[in-house]
């Protein structure tokens, strides 16, 4: 549910050859996507693809990341969304296309991109270098030349972007059928 006097859109689109840099916050995207062709810069921020619908199946959007953009997002060290750059609604459907980071796009993402119900695909040369990234989702698909890399120095590293620390955190896979 979204609260009022926060950041609200309809949507987010960062058109290609432009640039767009969020303050700090939580950005909450009501029932839109987040369509990247650009480059986004937020620090200590969140990206929040949900629906102010209280129904149990509304329309949730969907991340977009393509051709030659760069998303360069930290996730806050503190508050709700701690650790989380992007946080899409567990309401979303899980309907293709999905969520994508596609062709050529070099990103710095400090967090959790977190899809608990949806795919989230990188395809082509999709790049995305971190000091710490973590991603949950319902699958996470790598095809082409898609690369990530997560450069991990010690476990508590990770906790001045808001993930948690602790043994097993660094590399784990969950496969479920």
């Amino acid at each position: 549910m979204i609260a009022s006097g926060t950041n609200c859109w309809s949507s987010l689109r960062v058109n290609s050859n432009q640039s767009l840099t969020l303050p700090s916050g939580t950005y909450y995207i009501n029932g839109g996507d987040a369509f990247i062709q650009g480059n986004l810069t937020c620090t200590a921020c969140t990206i929040v693809l949900t629906n102010s619908s209280t129904a149990t199946t509304p329309t949730i959007g969907q991340l977009k990341v393509n051709a030659g953009s760069n998303v360069n997002m930290t996730a806050p060290t503190s508050g709700p969304f701690q650790g989380i750059a992007i946080y899409q609604d567990r309401r979303a459907g899980d309907s293709p296309p999905g969520n994508n980071i596609n062709g050529n796009s070099g990103s710095i993402v400090q967090g959790a991109l977190y899809f608990p119900s949806q795919q989230l695909d990188y395809n082509g040369t999709g790049t995305t270098n971190a000091i710490c990234t973590m991603f949950v989702a319902r699958r996470v698909n790598f095809s082409g030349n898609s690369v990530t890399t997560n450069k991990f120095k010690k476990l508590s590293d990770c906790s001045a972007y808001g993930i948690p620390g602790g043994s097993g955190v660094t590399r784990m896979v969950r496969l479920v059928a």
